[in-house]
């Protein structure tokens, strides 16, 4: 099993934009893990983008969707509400993307 603890910092909220699934606290943290890659943050769901350029990139660039816990959901929806948030760290378990399940259903 593959498990990366992302550490959301300080300086990831306070340079973190609200409503931007791209630039949130979260993306911000999770971006450190993957270099060079697109990163974005919906809901439960982070996806990570192989040289996204373009929106055919963005629907057909997509290497890897994990599922977040459900504390990180809450703190985007904090976030972006304006509200008081704190750093704080979890964990991605590399080994369950979801996205080879959605692959099969198009077969």
């Amino acid at each position: 099993m593959s498990k990366i603890t992302i550490s959301v910092t300080q300086d990831d909220i306070n340079s973190g934009v609200r409503e931007d699934c791209n630039k949130c606290p979260v993306a911000r943290a999770i971006s450190r893990h993957f270099p060079g890659e697109w990163v974005s943050v919906t809901g439960d769901t982070v996806s990570i983008y192989d040289n996204y350029d373009t929106e055919e990139d963005y629907y057909s660039g997509c290497v890897a969707d994990y599922y977040l816990p459900e504390s990180v959901a809450q703190f985007v929806s904090d976030f972006d509400k304006g509200k008081t948030v704190m750093p704080f760290e979890f964990v991605i378990d590399t080994d369950e993307s979801h996205l080879e399940d959605d692959d099969e259903d198009d077969i």
